[in-house]
């Protein structure tokens, strides 16, 4: 069996077929020359294959020089047609390339030798394409592997949202085969398998969903989930990036960050911020104990020395003085478990005026410790938030905390005004703020108030201010100008955290020498109705 590569060529001329021949022998005489001289020799020579190279008339008893184009690249798209022909045309010529013709030799003796050159350079093109492919292959086989073994979770998405191509990490996170992902929809393969191992299926699905149907390629959020045999518990962060070219332009690249480790990190800090906050307030309830406390013993003594004595009508009086010392030291106690136990977020009306009342009520001792005056500026009648009150209260002992802090390392002593307003969103847009975020519906049971009305709380402090070098990094986690001991620059990482979770916005106002002001605002939710927060609204 003959192994010579074959150039197939096309002419219904027999003197034009021979001329080719020999110029095509001459020039590479280990090659096989095939001449096609009518429709039938060129449909089996077509279906045969095993050609590497077509050289046709333009003009030929049957078709054209274009059909036979159209034909050979149907079949073979990789094979380069060259068009030799004294028939055509320049309008001919453009049409051909633009079909994919690889060169057009002219029958004249001014240009006939070229007929050999362009041979040569076609199949040095076709050479030069086969070894890019294969060092193509060899690198994207190196990349795969690379990327199967790679932590991140990664998955290739072509235009139409068609999986691709996935690791090992995203299989394993997701509790996927990448057999059976492959050519799936990724927004199916969402509705259908990735939900099944969300802690938040619905929030999740939603989230990429939403995304697809803008187009944003450039998205960032985190996700939790429980995946694997074991059910493991992983946080992953989201991010996907436009592909631009390639065989897959217009579709996107997906990476699934693992940030267990640093969302656990997170955590454990958060508890030690607030442990030190709470030891902080610890100070001041041990204070606070101290007089209910020696109150209760006088009486108990009082009444030990009045029964000894028989005097059994005075100790009612002194009985009562007992309960009233007993239940205040209660109370007192209540209120610090209720900052320190362990909480499970809710959601409910909550009173701004009230939680910044009872904020102030626990940092009452150290404000006044800290020669700290409070300008508690009165307050309308403010519609209520809907959000979780506890959580606020955390923002707002934080923020107070700071801000004692401060005064307190600039001059040892400061005032602290705090002060809660109504605004409305046309207020908003015309004092030049960016535009917060909707607010969140309220619940179903209530009736929710129209509108992008805002209750605004600013907490000013008359410190130092903050050094314009500090001001960019204040909120990223970590972040803090205080000694170790004293925080772990979680404070205001979480109370953005918490604010931004109740579709609010925390920014501040500083000069240096002139203090600070943070300004927290969370959206209306409309009137509380009655049985809704109750514990928020006393």
């Amino acid at each position: 069996m003959n192994s010579a590569p074959r150039i197939l060529l096309i002419d219904d001329s027999p003197q034009l077929r021979e001329l080719a021949i020999e110029l095509l022998e001459k020039e590479f005489p280990d090659f096989q020359i095939d001449a096609i001289a009518g429709p039938d020799e060129l449909a089996q020579a077509l279906e045969a294959g095993g050609f590497c190279l077509v050289v046709t008339d333009y003009y030929l008893g049957w078709t054209d020089g274009l059909a036979v184009l159209r034909d050979v690249k149907a079949g073979h798209p990789d094979c380069p047609v060259i068009m030799f022909t004294g028939t055509g045309s320049e309008e001919i010529a453009v049409e051909a390339m633009k079909a994919g013709l690889d060169d057009y030799v002219l029958k004249s003796p001014k240009h006939v030798g070229r007929l050999a050159a362009s041979v040569r350079h076609a199949l040095e093109q076709v050479e030069q394409r086969r070894q890019l492919r294969e060092v193509e292959a060899r690198n994207r086989s190196l990349v795969q592997d690379v990327l199967d073994t790679s932590p991140i979770g990664i998955i290739i998405l072509d235009a139409q949202l068609t999986v691709v191509w996935l690791n090992a990490a995203l299989e394993r996170f997701f509790g996927l085969r990448r057999d059976e992902a492959i050519g799936t929809d990724k927004r199916q393969l969402i509705r259908q398998r990735i939900k099944q191992v969300m802690e938040h299926p619905d929030q999740f699905a939603q989230t990429v969903l939403e995304t697809y149907e803008r187009g944003n390629h450039v998205a960032s959020f985190e996700c939790h989930v429980l995946a694997g045999e074991g059910r493991d518990e992983r946080w992953l962060e989201h991010r996907s990036l436009p592909i631009r070219t390639g065989p897959y332009a217009g579709g996107r690249i997906e990476h699934y960050y693992d940030i267990t480790e640093r969302k656990q990190m997170e955590v454990q800090a958060s508890r030690f911020e607030r442990m030190a906050a709470l030891g902080q307030l610890l100070g001041g309830i041990a204070h606070e104990l101290k007089n209910p406390l020696f109150v209760l013993t006088g009486y108990v003594q009082l009444v030990q020395e009045k029964l000894a004595n028989r005097e059994y009508e005075a100790v009612s009086s002194d009985l009562l003085k007992v309960a009233e010392a007993a239940g205040r030291l209660g109370r007192i106690t209540d209120r610090f478990q209720e900052l320190a136990r362990p909480y499970q977020p809710k959601q409910e009306w909550c009173n701004m005026g009230l939680l910044l009342d009872r904020a102030l009520e626990h940092l009452a001792n150290e404000l006044m410790k800290n020669n700290v005056r409070v300008m508690r500026q009165p307050l309308p009648d403010l519609p209520a938030v809907w959000g979780d009150p506890r959580l606020l209260q955390e923002v707002f002992l934080n923020l107070m905390l700071n801000a004692m802090q401060a005064m307190n390392a600039a001059h040892g002593k400061g005032t602290l005004t705090v002060s809660a307003t109504l605004v409305a969103d046309a207020e908003t847009r015309r004092r030049g703020d960016a535009a917060p975020p909707p607010p969140s519906p309220p619940p179903s049971e209530g009736e929710g108030k129209e509108g992008g009305d805002w209750i605004e709380v600013r907490i000013q402090d008359d410190g130092p201010g903050i050094p314009p070098e500090h001001r960019a990094k204040l909120f990223e986690p970590f972040f803090s100008t205080k000694p170790v001991e004293q925080g772990t620059g979680l404070g205001l990482w979480t109370v953005r955290s918490i604010v931004m979770a109740m579709k609010g916005t925390v920014t501040f106002e500083t000069e240096i020498g002139r203090g600070t002001t943070f300004i927290v605002r969370l959206p209306v939710a409309g009137e509380p109705t009655r049985g809704h927060g109750d514990t928020a609204m006393r």
